[in-house]
């Protein structure tokens, strides 16, 4: 049993220093970077260790804390130093050494591979595998473990249900093969939940897939959020956008994202009527021997110029379930506490920082959720990836527009290793930034200062510097345009590039940026059906407001999901809420915000977008 507790460390331990989290994209790793507190997992590893193990403790330990700082080459020599090779049977012991030393590729597969070389896993190691790897946010890992239990205790209980649940909704798609029916059966549930999109398509999935698994334990006892799906009733929504004025492209464009999503659901076109006061109603459905409409009654109510709190008023007595906007970063903030006191749940399209007394206690009630398309979602979702990557060094090209300072600043706290930033104004200076970052203008100085020594010409040739690993670009299309020539000026043409969605926008050609790993919405790069009737009907490849329109599309979605959980509160704390969107994988994470990872697509020499690692 002590070798068991040894094998089973030493394979979470591996998985711990090179396996990506969850909100991870899947980059090849030779650089693995930390994952947490040591605490927590220094703690639950005694726990189990002292009671029954406690001479493999101080070894198990130490090796932890090693690989837990990234130093993966001082926990072998701890490992080989213990003589593993006599505590462990081959070819187990050369299969551990191995995992530590290859610090590419898909590091979770080969420690699963490891893992089934075991005879046979007691119920206590699947439970402490799955504790551990719920701890490190392995939720692939913590559901697998969680359905080996269930297989081996035969429980269906309504908690077992609920953890498998959670675990499979925090989780990305499994990499190994599933081994077994029955969790085969609850990752296509996951899957169609998942990529769902509102409350009533997840229903009609929901009832497909029972069909085709009426045995299954998931279909004879529903984890709770999908038993409350069957009590769902839809909501009266009041949608509030700049439908006039300077903002009103931005407002229609948001409109017509949410019509399309509501449409796509609805068995019928509802009747548009014209009310005064600001508002737009889309009159009831009538009920005609056909579904429940997924939104019971929808409010237009235009908020250009119009004062918020007469506005949320006016919802009040209109007797709407739920409030959807506005779009002003100057206005969420009234609705937030206006919305909060008239106890009507709302979701804001815009993000707002805590800071002040109402603010706080408005998101206290756990009615008021934020959905934004903030650059720095972008930016953390290309940090993720890098983080997994063997990029360490950087190269950050940014301007002095607001939003790449932003970008930048994001960045910057999400990064642990060196950067050198190249700042630029213009386009025209940016060959200039670049070079100075490179090292060449130094160069230049230097040659310079040497043919001013000896005072004569010197043949010549800069050379720019060889210690960085990839380019980061925060740019426009325009600006990204006049970094590809900037980069092959400066004998930086060999480094991979990473930019933001920006650098794609604006343009139907995007060939110069071959090779480019840009972030980008899956509405353009991985749509369904109903995402891509969006996208032919306004031209979204093409426009600028795609991201607005994607917006729109989503917050009709999740306003669906967060009516559900207002009709079982409980829900909230209890069930994560992540899906798979139209502006990415959107989870719902503290003070009500929405959290966004985009799809990585590389930009091919036709100017192409394929989806990363597919």
């Amino acid at each position: 049993m002590r070798n068991r507790s040894i094998i089973l460390c030493l394979i979470i331990l591996t998985m711990n220093g090179c396996q990506s989290t969850q909100e991870s994209a899947q980059v090849q790793n030779k650089n693995p970077r930390d994952r947490g507190e040591l605490g927590s997992l220094t703690n639950n590893q005694n726990q189990y260790a002292q009671d029954q193990y406690p001479a493999a403790t101080p070894l198990l330990t130490k090796s932890a804390a090693m690989i837990e700082a990234g130093q993966s080459q001082v926990a072998l020599d701890m490992l080989e130093q213990a003589q593993i090779d006599k505590l462990l049977p081959r070819p187990l012991s050369d299969q551990f050494v191995g995992l530590i030393k290859e610090r590419n590729g898909n590091a979770e597969a080969r420690a699963i591979a490891a893992m089934n070389l075991l005879a046979q896993l007691t119920l206590q190691d699947m439970q402490f595998m799955q504790q551990f790897c719920d701890l490190q946010k392995y939720y692939a890992c913590s559901a697998q473990n969680l359905i080996k239990i269930q297989e081996q205790t035969g429980s269906t209980s309504q908690a077992t249900q609920n953890a498998i649940w959670s675990a499979l909704m925090l989780a990305n798609a499994p990499s190994q093969q599933l081994d077994s029916r029955l969790a085969r059966g609850w990752w296509s549930l996951r899957e169609q939940i998942f990529t769902s999109g509102s409350v009533d398509r997840a229903k009609q999935l929901l009832a497909q897939w029972r069909t085709s698994n009426p045995n299954h334990s998931a279909a004879n006892k529903l984890p709770s959020v999908l038993a409350n799906l069957q009590r769902y009733e839809a909501p009266k929504v009041a949608l509030l956008l700049p439908l006039s004025g300077r903002l009103s492209n931005a407002g229609n464009a948001i409109r017509d994202g949410f019509l399309g999503g509501y449409f796509a659901d609805s068995p019928t076109l509802p009747k548009v009527t014209h009310a005064t006061n600001n508002a737009t109603d889309l009159e009831e459905y009538p009920a005609v021997d056909q579904p429940v409409a997924p939104v019971r009654s929808l409010t237009l109510y235009d908020s250009a110029g119009a004062s918020m709190s007469e506005l949320v008023s006016q919802v009040k007595i209109d007797g709407a379930d739920l409030i959807i906007g506005p779009l002003r970063k100057d206005r969420v903030k009234i609705v937030a506490s206006q919305a909060a006191a008239a106890n009507i749940s709302a979701l804001l399209l815009n993000y707002m920082e805590p800071d002040t007394l109402p603010i706080e206690q408005a998101l206290e009630t756990g009615k008021i959720f934020q959905l934004g398309t903030a650059i720095e979602h972008e930016v953390t979702t290309l940090a993720r990836a890098l983080m997994d990557s063997e990029h360490k060094r950087l190269l950050v090209v940014h301007s002095g527009q607001s939003w790449s300072q932003r970008a930048l600043v994001e960045f910057q706290s999400k990064w642990p290793f060196p950067l050198s930033v190249a700042r630029f104004d213009e386009v025209k200076e940016v060959t200039g930034a670049v070079g100075g970052s490179m090292g060449v203008a130094d160069s230049v100085a230097r040659k310079n200062e040497i043919a001013q020594l000896l005072d004569q010409d010197i043949q010549f040739l800069p050379r720019a510097r060889r210690d960085l690993d990839a380019v980061i670009a925060l740019t426009s299309n325009v600006e990204s345009r006049a970094l590809v020539p900037a980069l092959r000026f400066h004998f930086a043409d060999n480094l991979p590039v990473y930019a933001i969605s920006q650098s794609i926008r604006g343009s139907a050609d995007i060939k110069d940026l071959a090779g480019f790993t840009v972030t980008e919405l899956p509405i353009l790069a991985n749509s369904n059906a109903n995402m891509n009737n969006l996208v032919s009907t306004f031209t979204l490849h093409e426009s600028p407001l795609v991201e607005l329109y994607a917006l729109g599309y989503d917050a009709y979605q999740l306003g669906t999901w967060i009516h559900l959980l207002q009709q079982e509160p409980r829900l909230l704390s209890d069930q994560p809420l992540r899906l798979s969107m139209a502006t990415g994988i959107v989870t719902l994470g503290a003070n009500g915000r929405f959290q966004r990872t985009l799809e990585l697509a590389n930009v091919d020499r036709r100017g192409k977008l394929k989806i990363a690692n597919r």
